[in-house]
């Protein structure tokens, strides 16, 4: 620890991390010009790098430039926002080879709008039946899902009750 008077600036080495404290302004120089500066918190990663690598990245912010794409390549993938996570874009993919999970909490709720919501391989699209009781038409689907080990989700006609093989559900 590196200390400039009590109360003031510190300068901290510890585990593995790097940080100051009470610090007003924080600048990395280069030979021209600053690399970074606390008042001018953006970095611009020169055009030469394709491909930014680190344990852990904590931003309130991430995009990609203009008309080009985000590319997000992990292992695993945690994003978290204490106050919610809000994702806007024209065309959102994600890919796993095995699960995708969205959880909540509880009382928590999982909301997809869209005109057309696909699930599946088939993209069969999921029509919404008024009718909570069987007699729904044959046009429209009904969601189902595994209560085994595994969750699955899987549609049956919509005049059809929750019934699938049991090896689907293992």
């Amino acid at each position: 620890m590196i200390s400039s008077a009590p109360n003031g600036t510190r300068f901290l080495l510890q585990d593995g991390t790097c940080r100051l404290e009470n610090s007003k302004e924080f600048m990395i120089k280069g030979n021209e010009r600053p690399f970074f500066s606390a008042r001018h918190p953006s970095y611009q990663i020169d055009n030469r790098i394709k491909k930014v690598s680190t344990k852990q990245i904590v931003t309130n912010k991430l995009r990609s430039p203009i008309n080009e794409n985000l590319r997000i390549d992990v292992e695993n993938l945690t994003i978290r926002g204490n106050e919610g996570i809000q994702m806007d874009s024209k065309r959102f993919n994600a890919t796993a080879r095995n699960n995708i999970t969205l959880k909540t909490t509880k009382d928590g709720r999982l909301t997809m709008s869209a005109r057309r919501i696909f699930i599946g391989n088939r993209f069969k699209p999921l029509p919404m039946s008024t009718s909570p009781a069987l007699t729904a038409s044959i046009d429209a689907y009904r969601v189902c899902m595994c209560i085994a080990v595994r969750q699955k989700l899987f549609i049956v006609p919509g005049n059809k009750p929750c019934h699938t093989s049991r090896n689907y559900c293992i």
